[in-house]
């Protein structure tokens, strides 16, 4: 198959593949350190704090740089990820949908290793208390980083 007509075979297939939350719960939280903004102290926040001896007003705020680690991911990867979904498709005889697996699982990887080793905005001295860990802005229960998942659809 000739490159043009495989990058446009890729192009016109009905098969998509969406990465990241899926799940809206996760998603709300991934947003809110994506992109930063002011939000009301929710309840497991404030018991958190509460533990640690901060207590927060009852209409608290808290303002949250952003951390773009998805912009950053594929800004850095798409060029990859591009080349890694022709070349599969090329190699497998055309099966899009194999390709696009392969693609799902590097690129749901990539976007890990960013909120683990992205060079981001610290966490505030008092973040860093409650999370009661080394200032890891992204990463505190560990559940936003497992909730990256990848699906097809047509």
């Amino acid at each position: 198959i000739k490159l043009n007509a495989l990058i446009d075979k890729i192009k016109s297939s009905k098969t998509h593949l969406n990465i990241g939350f899926l799940n809206g719960e996760e998603a709300d939280i991934a947003a809110k350190n994506e992109y930063g903004g002011t939000y009301p102290v929710d309840e497991v926040y404030r018991k958190r704090a509460a533990a640690k001896g901060i207590i927060f007003d009852e209409d608290a705020e808290l303002t949250i740089p952003p951390r773009p680690f998805m912009q950053n991911t594929v800004t850095k990867q798409k060029g990859k990820w591009a080349k890694t979904a022709i070349e599969m498709t090329k190699n497998n005889g055309g099966d899009i949908e194999k390709a696009l697996q392969n693609v799902g699982r590097m690129a749901k990887d990539d976007i890990q290793d960013t909120i683990e080793e992205g060079d981001f905005i610290e966490n505030s001295g008092r973040t860093v208390v409650i999370k009661d860990k080394e200032n890891s802005p992204l990463i505190d229960t560990g559940e936003m980083i497992q909730s990256i998942e990848w699906e097809l659809t047509k």
